[in-house]
């Protein structure tokens, strides 16, 4: 949608004075301490409580970000911030104080001083008595980085008792996790205590007894989808009494899951904690030397001999695993491209003592005749793939043909980016048009008919400006895809060979069917290419 101007003066019906209005976005963030005084609904109310005593103020939107630190700028709802103030939704950001702003002196007095100010966006903070409109806040006040400077060292300080107190609480056998392992949930008197969830630890105690009569950890995942029943992810999620839909994978059990129950010593009674630790805002695994291993710490749900017993045929597997001679790994060029026709699930890539072959794990993995199982060898999806890319490559480029033509009859990259630039630059005019209009309604060398009426013009002008950059925008982007399509077909000469950025710029999707048949969607084409393997 093109963005539109939004600052407007209106007429106090009381004074009858010209004042300014000003679009404004409600800012919140709730740190990870979660201080009492510093919560969503306090800081709600006291935006809301200013805003009404400030009739120039009109709040258009509140972005809160949940959970987030204050010594990172890295958050989603300040991010949507900042697009809609380039937008031009946003023309001031009010906060509760400088510190819900953020915690990192730089950061915070690079967007309260530069980029706020040179986007035309006010700047308040509540509490602090902070308004960048303030002629008193203006000219270099020392006061503001001083309190960015003090914010951030209490957020680092903050962050440090948080990490101090988490490790004291692993020592201690504590729980510290955001949520209890799938057969425990937290006790209702104490959250850093773990119970026994009635529900779910009979299916832990099912997993570890199939696997101490042998069973593989594919056939227990397939046994559990078989019988209907719901992975950690989905049970969790029919538990919460959160509104939101998150994102819970494909719904099946997998083997990644039930080999992370199986080797859980939390399921013994221990708590083994600080797997992982965070380096620069990443996660990252630690080494066992550094975990922290309490025992008996709760009730458990399995007999350590019953764990050891697996723990020992999960090592027997790996070891037997890794004794087999293996073909050396290639290159899965189609990775994330090709996909069974019969069930739709992506196609598995194993290595067969006849060569690498694309096959369907719907079977193994999900339940019994789920789908046909159907496989066909790399090589043959290759060289269809191969043959219908030189094809095409011959075909296209022989000649004024639809890709080469299309590249051609799109305008000139050089004109549409003079043409934007004009564009851009009519935008800057127009807007210091309506700055000056302002002014002279203030000086009342125009009438407010007058000012409403050419401020109306400017602003239609700027919206259809924005419009046609829009849409140039578009093309200039289908001319760089086209152009780079080109270019990549033109690679095809009858001796280059497949690779997967070669193919994921070309393919868009690959289906494999029980009879051989396959359907190949090229980007550069809308239609379906049907051709045939064997293999």
């Amino acid at each position: 949608m093109a963005r539109k101007s939004r600052k407007n003066s209106v007429v106090s019906a009381e004074t009858g004075s010209v004042f300014t209005l000003y679009d404004t976005a409600m800012y919140i963030r709730l740190s990870v301490d979660k201080k009492r005084g510093d919560s969503v609904e306090n800081q709600r109310l006291i935006l809301e409580n200013y805003i009404a005593t400030h009739p120039e103020l009109r709040h258009v939107d509140t972005y809160i970000d949940n959970d987030v630190t204050g010594t990172t700028f890295e958050r989603p709802e300040f991010s949507r911030m900042l697009a809609d103030i380039e937008n031009g939704k946003v023309k001031c950001v009010i906060c509760k104080d400088l510190s819900r702003f953020g915690r990192n002196a730089i950061d915070a007095g690079y967007y309260i001083e530069k980029h706020f100010p040179l986007s035309g966006v006010r700047f308040i903070a509540v509490n602090d008595q902070f308004d960048s409109f303030d002629e008193k806040n203006r000219n270099g006040n020392i006061i503001v980085p001083l309190k960015n400077m003090i914010n951030e060292a209490v957020g680092l300080d903050i962050g440090r008792k948080i990490r101090a107190q988490a490790h004291q609480d692993m020592k201690a056998g504590n729980f510290i996790g955001a949520r209890a392992p799938y057969g425990y949930r937290k006790s209702p008197d104490n959250c850093h205590k773990l119970i026994v969830d009635e529900e779910t630890a009979p299916i832990v105690q099912r997993i570890f007894e199939l696997a101490c009569k042998g069973m593989s950890i594919t056939n227990i995942a397939k046994s559990l989808n078989e019988a209907g029943i719901l992975t950690p992810s989905l049970y969790f999620q029919s538990k919460s009494k959160s509104p939101k839909n998150y994102r819970i994978g494909s719904g099946n059990w997998l083997t990644f899951t039930i080999t992370r129950i199986l080797t859980h010593e939390v399921y013994i009674g221990d708590m083994v904690q600080g797997k992982s630790k965070t380096v620069n805002r990443v996660q990252i695994p630690t080494a066992p030397s550094e975990w922290i291993c309490v025992e008996n710490t709760h009730e458990p749900i399995i007999s350590r001999e019953v764990f050891a017993i697996v723990g020992e045929r999960l090592k027997k597997a790996a070891e037997k695993y890794h004794s087999y001679t293996k073909t050396p790994y290639t290159e899965n060029i189609f990775k994330g491209l090709i996909f069974c026709g019969c069930c739709g699930k992506p196609l598995n890539k194993q290595r067969w003592v006849s060569g690498y072959h694309y096959h369907c794990i719907s079977n193994e993995r999900i339940a019994s005749d789920f789908c046909t199982g159907l496989s066909i060898r790399e090589d043959v999806v290759a060289e269809i793939v191969f043959t219908l890319l030189k094809k095409k490559a011959e075909v296209h480029l022989d000649g004024d043909f639809s890709l080469i033509s299309g590249a051609k009859n799109v305008h000139n990259d050089k004109e549409v980016k003079a043409k934007i630039s004009t564009l851009r630059q009519e935008i800057e005019s127009s807007r210091k048009y309506l700055k000056s209009l302002y002014e002279n309604l203030i000086k009342e060398v125009i009438t407010q008919d007058e000012y409403f009426m050419m401020k109306s013009d400017y602003e239609a002008k700027i919206t259809a400006s924005l419009e046609e950059i829009s849409s140039l925008e578009v093309i200039q982007k289908e001319h760089e895809v086209k152009v780079s399509q080109l270019s990549a077909l033109s690679a095809f000469d009858g001796k280059s060979e497949l690779n997967g950025e070669l193919v994921r710029r070309l393919v868009d999707k690959i289906s494999v069917y029980p009879d051989k048949k396959i359907d190949i969607l090229l980007r550069f084409e809308n239609v379906v290419c049907e051709v045939s393997g064997n293999g």
